[in-house]
């Protein structure tokens, strides 16, 4: 499978490859998860995208960074979020070498901070393996969903 790999800031992205991230997004977690909520949250604008293209027009695989403090002002450390991989492109290895990718960004970008990721708590185990420990118990988040916070440490 030959899929190309982008990290991009907002301001990089081509109109067709934002709307094809964003029908991702939608596809995933409004259609498949049924979980009708406002995707666009005014963060985008201040993240950097990581975006794994089948063909130059097909979104396999995506994740936002999040800056440290834009999330939350108390927030300081980057964090990875609306992580997915799309339907057709699943249980081919792409979800971790996304992470891998992203944790390397992140590393890169901010230097010997933590990562904090979300996680659903049945991707837990996925999260261990990639040196994220659990840091909540599950709750719901304004969104609907139950989550875990977990943490990378350098």
């Amino acid at each position: 499978m030959n899929i190309t790999w982008y990290c991009k800031e907002f301001n990089q992205l081509s109109a067709d490859t934002l709307y094809a991230i964003l029908r991702a997004r939608g596809d995933v977690f409004i259609v498949e998860l049924n979980c009708p909520w406002l995707d666009l949250d005014n963060r985008d604008q201040k993240c950097v995208h990581l975006i794994g293209m089948k063909d130059n027009h097909t979104v396999a695989a995506y994740a936002r960074l999040i800056p440290p403090g834009v999330l939350d002002p108390s927030c300081q450390v980057p964090v990875i979020s609306r992580v997915l991989t799309t339907t057709q492109f699943r249980r081919k290895g792409l979800g971790r070498q996304m992470m891998v990718f992203a944790m390397k960004e992140c590393n890169r970008r901010w230097p010997r901070q933590s990562i904090i990721v979300n996680a659903k708590p049945y991707l837990e185990a996925f999260y261990n393996s990639l040196g994220f420990t659990q840091t909540s118990e599950p709750y719901e988040d304004e969104d609907g969903f139950i989550l875990i916070d977990m943490i990378q440490t350098p």
